[in-house]
């Protein structure tokens, strides 16, 4: 991004008591779309040994249901019907899981 594309808010974001994570919300200037990543201290120098690729199978499955969204590839078929898109990478030390989606669709996605 060139200077000027973007602004970072320092809109206070609302966590849990025992929630270490870090945040930052940025709004692109253009504000046609929105975007998460959310980064997991687990990659693949995690799998113990026998189950290598375990965490490779564990990116693909997280995405799929969850007990708010119970039906199958919810996740995946919210993005897509809103013009939006997802990815997730497993590297050695951490896993990664990031969407891109319209900005009146960004709420629901991120709970998702």
């Amino acid at each position: 991004m060139g200077n000027g594309d973007a602004t970072e808010e320092m809109e206070e974001i609302v966590k849990g008591r025992t929630d270490r994570r870090e945040y930052k919300k940025i709004v692109l200037r253009n504000s046609l779309q929105s975007a998460a990543c959310m980064s997991v201290g687990v990659g693949f120098f995690s799998d113990p040994d026998g189950l290598e690729g375990l965490a490779h199978f564990l990116m693909r499955l997280l995405p799929y249901a969850s007990g708010k969204y119970p039906s199958e590839a919810s996740y995946q078929k919210y993005i897509t019907e809103q013009g939006g898109y997802t990815n997730s990478t497993v590297d050695f030390d951490f896993s990664d899981y990031h969407f891109g989606i319209k900005n009146d669709c960004f709420e629901e996605a991120l709970d998702r």
